[in-house]
């Protein structure tokens, strides 16, 4: 039997070492600036670290927001006050603004994509404009 050549057992590596750094979620484009020297596998990974973290720190409270609705009894989104469960609501929308500004995030809208901006009072507005539209 054949032994795979040295570039077969380099491109199998490449592959599984690609594959690998996506598990991590590091990006397409990040995996490329560390191939291509631009920067060092050790600064992605730390960069990485704290996004988990960062991400981590917001499941934790989003995971509490949600305990704390369970502890209401038969909760509903028509009976749903988010006052009772956030102090600090323009606090609140600014803290979670990421939430708000995902890649190609729309609403739809009949078939019509429908953006929404980064101020929370025009956010809520267009909620209740879509919510208006689709309850007619």
């Amino acid at each position: 039997m054949r032994s795979p050549s040295v570039t077969a057992k380099y491109k199998n590596g490449f592959i599984k070492n690609i594959a690998y750094l996506r598990t991590l979620e590091i990006s397409i484009e990040d995996i490329r600036n560390i191939m291509s020297n631009k920067v060092s596998l050790t600064e992605i990974i730390e960069k990485q670290t704290a996004t988990i973290q960062t991400q981590i720190e917001g499941l934790n409270k989003a995971k509490t927001m949600c305990e704390r609705m369970l502890e209401s009894e038969n909760i509903s989104f028509d009976e749903l006050q988010v006052e009772k469960y956030i102090a600090d609501l323009e606090t609140y929308w600014n803290d979670n603004k990421p939430i708000f500004k995902l890649d190609s995030v729309s609403f739809l809208y009949m078939g019509q994509p429908y953006y929404m901006d980064n101020h929370y009072i025009t956010m809520l507005n267009s909620w209740h404009f879509i919510i208006y539209k689709i309850a007619i």
